[in-house]
């Protein structure tokens, strides 16, 4: 292998370890599995009546299958379950991801609601294929594939375990959603180096966002607001 490719491949383990070390310290988002209690948190690519509509012109298939890829901690699974135990649908829901710590939260929610219609399944994006069982009728992927360093691979792994002629919801960060981040992570890249542990990091990061002005696009941007909690 090239010097040049040998170390692209080297900073790509870097910062997929520095991605997954971050994600086992700050499980994504931050739930609490006692919250299912009180309330339902409900969003898009993720809401049954979505799905239902423009894929399926009104009339699901039974028994329906649905792949969450990248669960994190179980918004998505736990919405889609939720959805189906109430209106009474013969289906599956299978939570996909990599990371223990994630699955311990969604794990707790789901039993919190009594919900036995979620399989827990832990491994790579890339390796779907072999991990999940496939002919899925939907597949929520949302905020995973940019994080993943072989993208298409990903996309591809997703499509080998979907239907054919099914469909898939995807969302991806985008440059002006997001407008001001990618900046605050150069600055971040810079003073908290990635061999520095994940609440060093955090530490960093917080008194760097403190210390930005008032005109700063990351302050100003009232979309992005996870950072504020």
């Amino acid at each position: 292998m090239p010097e040049s490719q040998d170390s692209e491949s080297q900073d790509s383990e870097l910062q997929d370890r520095a991605v997954a070390d971050h994600y086992v310290a700050y499980p994504y988002p931050a739930r609490d599995p006692s919250d299912e209690k009180k309330r339902m948190i409900e969003g898009s690519p993720s809401r049954l009546a979505e799905v239902e509509h423009y894929l399926f012109q009104g009339r699901l298939p039974s028994p329906f299958r649905v792949l969450v890829a990248g669960g994190g901690t179980g918004d998505g699974a736990i919405q889609f379950a939720h959805s189906m135990a109430f209106r009474g649908l013969n289906g599956e829901i299978v939570w996909f991801d990599l990371l223990p710590a994630s699955h311990v939260v969604a794990e707790a929610r789901a039993e919190v609601r009594s919900l036995t219609n979620i399989k827990f399944v832990q491994g790579s994006l890339l390796e779907a294929t072999a991990l999940v069982d496939g002919d899925f009728h939907y597949i929520d992927c949302c905020g995973v594939l940019h994080h993943v360093d072989e993208s298409k691979a990903g996309l591809r792994a997703l499509k080998a375990v979907l239907k054919p002629n099914d469909g898939m919801g995807i969302m991806i960060y985008g440059a002006l959603g997001r407008r001001g981040v990618y900046d605050m992570q150069e600055m971040t890249e810079t003073l908290a180096p990635t061999d520095l542990l994940p609440n060093e990091r955090l530490a960093i990061g917080q008194r760097l966002f403190e210390d930005l002005s008032a005109s700063n696009c990351l302050k100003r941007n009232q979309f992005v607001q996870d950072h504020l909690d």
